[in-house]
């Protein structure tokens, strides 16, 4: 389903870009080929955040520290701002790692609080991602900083 939206676009696109550009057919392929092999580098990065994000967050060390953290929770409210904190502070570090630490840390904070809403807690952890730009891993700085030359 899919892979049939993605081609169901392509059509779409190639058709509006030979109708508002000057280019022709064979240019149009041409812009298609090079830009999609262009965004590999970073679809690479972006895929080694998430993945090294969640080995990190799921080491013994980790798991055994956001399970003492869930003690803290003893009630729904305290439940999701300590899911929020948490995770915003972990988004700061890393946008991979904080995703999977507010997730691991909701789980825990459930089991520990049944009565706590699950759809609220986890809306809690993916909070974190209101700081996450402004943090160590946040996109948009990094490839400024790495345009800028002294």
């Amino acid at each position: 389903m899919h892979f049939l939206f993605a081609l169901i676009l392509t059509v779409v696109v190639f058709i509006l870009g030979l109708i508002f550009t000057s280019s022709g057919p064979v240019q149009m392929v041409e812009h298609w080929g090079t830009g999609f092999w262009d965004l590999l580098a970073f679809a690479m990065q972006m895929s080694l955040i998430v993945v090294t994000g969640y080995i990190l967050a799921n080491t013994p060390l980790i798991k055994g520290f956001l399970i003492r953290l869930s003690n803290f929770a003893t009630s729904p409210g305290k439940a999701i701002i300590l899911v929020t904190v948490v995770a915003s502070l972990a988004c700061l570090i890393n946008y991979g790692f904080g995703l999977i630490v507010g997730a691991l840390l909701s789980l825990h904070v459930a089991k520990r609080v049944p009565s706590v809403d699950y759809r609220i807690l986890i809306a809690a952890a993916y909070s974190g991602f209101l700081l996450w730009h402004g943090g160590l891993s946040a996109s948009i700085p990094l490839t400024i900083a790495q345009t800028i030359t002294f």
